[in-house]
């Protein structure tokens, strides 16, 4: 289930706008496309300890009147802590007196503020550190085996170019996408940036698939699929300047390192998100001289299999 697909209903408030909240989900998953991939489960309380796949291994021999091997298996039990994501963005009553539609208003401010609440979503699920008011995102996540640097120890080069070298380089990155494709499995999801997606785009262009969709908000957008798992930019933090997932990164002694992670989304399972009710949009009326409409989420999120999150780092688009 998407986050957005939560009923959004907290039993708290008698002030669920819907038109708000529409407008709101709308840009949020056109500015986080994370939330069309993440799948979230109801948490009850404010934390779970979701069950793992067992680490017992199968298969065994037996004779004719012998038993299999005892094989009992100990549970192993992961963690989501819900943490209080939002804000709230206020409208000042004096566009009342001066003849313009407030309500109007105010959905042309929840969108213009829904987008940069996206950005911040998107680096959260990406970058967020636990602590008392954050939970672990993605690159937090990956097993430290699972972290898989391309090329040599200081990362290596992925350049344009159809000479004997440059070919290698690409074949060596194509190699290594595809064999982490395989360990993650169906129903996985690639994250990189904009300008790792260009040039995959444009360098391995034989197994990159497009389709033309519309957007939640009505645009006109492509879904790019490599070998049929969609790649999603990662975009920018709330600045609307910094790239979510940077080419500055440290590997070895180089420092100017790209990224690309690849997970496989599950309900209870696999790398998996909580929350209790999803969104919860709250016209909280007239405050002071402000209108106040408040955007709110309970997020967890937990790594259930291992082997459902590997991150390939070292990529130096430059190098």
């Amino acid at each position: 289930m998407k986050l957005y697909e939560l009923n959004g209903n907290d039993g708290q408030s008698q002030n669920q706008n819907a038109a708000l909240r529409q407008v709101a989900v709308a840009k949020l998953r056109a500015v986080c496309p994370l939330l069309d991939y993440l799948e979230f489960y109801e948490v009850k309380g404010s934390s779970d300890t979701p069950r793992k796949p067992s680490d017992a291994s199968g298969g065994s021999t037996r004779a004719i009147n012998s038993n299999f091997p005892d094989n009992q298996v100990d549970p192993i039990f992961g963690n989501i802590a819900l943490k209080i994501w939002g804000d709230k963005v206020q409208t000042d009553k004096a566009w009342e007196r001066r003849g313009v539609d407030i309500d109007s208003e105010r959905i042309s401010d929840v969108i213009s503020f829904a987008e940069k609440m996206g950005w911040d979503l998107m680096d959260r699920f990406i970058n967020s550190v636990d602590g008392a008011t954050t939970w672990d995102g993605i690159k937090q996540l990956v097993p430290v085996a699972n972290k898989v640097v391309f090329d040599t120890a200081n990362g290596g080069a992925f350049p344009l170019g159809n000479a004997t070298a440059e070919k290698k380089q690409q074949q060596k990155l194509l190699e290594l996408i595809r064999k982490v494709l395989n360990y993650v499995g169906p129903g996985s999801v690639v994250v990189m940036n904009a300008d790792v997606m260009a040039r995959i785009e444009s360098t391995f262009w034989e197994y990159v698939t497009r389709q033309d969709v519309k957007s939640p908000i009505e645009e006109d957008v492509q879904i790019v699929k490599f070998r049929g798992r969609p790649i999603v930019d990662a975009g920018y933090k709330k600045d609307g300047n910094t790239l979510v997932m940077g080419n500055d990164g440290t590997v070895g002694a180089s420092d100017d390192c790209s990224s690309i992670l690849v997970f496989k989304p599950g309900e209870k399972a696999d790398l998996a998100c909580g929350s209790n009710v999803g969104l919860v949009v709250d016209d909280l009326g007239l405050q002071g001289v402000h209108y106040e409409t408040q955007l709110e989420a309970d997020i967890g999120m937990a790594l259930l299999r291992d082997k459902a999150l590997f991150e390939i780092d070292g990529i130096r688009l430059d190098g």
